[in-house]
């Protein structure tokens, strides 16, 4: 059965799942429905359209859908391991990851996590123009989207930074800054190392498999990432405790 709907005004009803809560959405801990919708744990002041954009059913279920996508996105990063499946395994990488988070977006119009979704789908939607052979600025792109992605979830348009509590939002913005640094230090080491400096070759190593173990690790992080905000939000509370 059902909780009984929570009514903030005529317009902003909806149902709580029997085994979720409402959580603060700065520090994950449960809220009582009804009264002040102030987390007794940290403070914070929420009202109730903040909490249905999360805690309506569909927010639960669009983060699933994204992280599924972030899956596809590493499950591909394996199949460049195929030769002949490399620029296919890279063209469907770009296409999922600039679909994530162009779904990143969702709710969220006019706001920085809006601006963080788009900028995410341009960098992994520019990759395509690099799958066919500039590896080492396909995975740069790559890695850089993947940080974008998390950011933009965890972003409200009405409170601003969603678990700030941790520290997932200052690593992301760190990996967006760094990635392109990595990459110009590559590139130079690439054109100062020897033309074959033995099997794989120094070329291989710095601008094919360096960035994309780089890109594998960003997206492994993201997926963790929503992963840990899916259990923190959404968990039944036994689990959570």
């Amino acid at each position: 059965m059902h909780a009984p709907p929570i009514h903030a005004s005529s317009k902003d009803v909806f149902d709580v799942e029997p085994h979720h809560a409402l959580r603060c959405l700065a520090c994950g801990y449960p809220l009582q429905p009804g009264g002040k919708l102030r987390c007794s744990e940290c403070g914070k002041q929420f009202t109730m359209p903040t909490l249905a954009r999360w805690f309506d059913g569909d927010g639960e279920a669009h983060l699933k859908v994204i992280n599924t996508l972030v899956l596809i996105v590493l499950t591909l990063k394996l199949w460049v391991l195929v030769p002949n499946l490399a620029v296919l395994a890279r063209l469907g990488d770009a296409a999922m990851a600039a679909w994530a988070c162009a779904m990143s977006r969702q709710n969220k119009e006019g706001s920085l996590g809006a601006i963080f979704g788009m900028a995410g789908a341009i960098a992994a939607g520019a990759g395509v123009l690099f799958a066919f052979g500039s590896t080492l600025e396909f995975y740069t792109l790559n890695l850089v989207a993947a940080p974008l992605l998390v950011c933009a979830v965890l972003h409200d348009p009405e409170i601003g930074d969603v678990l700030g509590r941790s520290a997932t939002r200052t690593v992301g913005v760190a990996i967006v800054i760094v990635a392109p640094l990595l990459a110009a230090a590559l590139y130079f080491l690439e054109r100062v190392a020897p033309a074959n400096a033995g099997p794989p070759g120094a070329s291989f190593v710095l601008k094919t498999l360096i960035p994309h173990l780089l890109a594998t690790a960003g997206w492994a992080w993201a997926w963790w990432s929503l992963r840990h905000v899916r259990r923190t939000l959404y968990a039944p509370l036994e689990e959570s405790e």
